[in-house]
C-alpha cells in the first residue's frame, strides 16, 4: 500500500530506514499534513506496522475532520492508540464490514 485517502486529500506512505523524529523524539511513524506524506520505519515487524500506519491515518482523519483540537495535547497519542488498535480489531473481527461499507 502506498497511498491513503483521507477525506479529499491524498496522502502517499513511505517507508523509511529512519529515524523518524516528531518534535526531537524517536517514533515508529509520522505523518506531514501540509506534504500529505506518511512515513513507517522499515524495520517493524507486520503487526507494529499496521498499527503505525492505522496510527498515523487516525491522526489524519482528526486532522482533515477539524476535531484534532478537542482532543487535549496530552492525551492525542493515547487517544490516538486506542482508535488505531479498535479499527484494527474492528476490521478482523467483522471481515465482511469493509466490503459492506464500501458497497462491493
Amino acid at each position: 500500500m502506498d497511498k491513503v485517502k483521507i477525506d479529499q486529500v491524498l496522502y502517499s506512505i513511505t517507508r523509511t530506514a529512519g529515524p523518524i523524529l516528531v518534535e526531537n523524539k524517536a517514533c515508529c511513524g509520522a505523518i506531514t499534513y501540509n506534504q500529505n506524506e506518511i512515513e513507517v520505519l522499515t524495520d517493524l515487524g507486520k503487526s507494529a506496522e499496521v498499527v503505525t500506519l492505522v496510527h498515523e491515518i487516525v491522526h489524519g482523519i482528526t486532522y482533515e475532520r477539524g476535531i484534532n483540537t478537542l482532543i487535549k495535547d496530552e492525551s492525542v497519542e493515547t487517544f490516538t492508540e486506542e482508535m488505531a488498535k479498535g479499527i484494527i480489531q474492528l476490521i478482523r473481527d467483522n471481515p465482511d464490514l469493509v466490503n459492506y461499507v464500501s458497497g462491493k
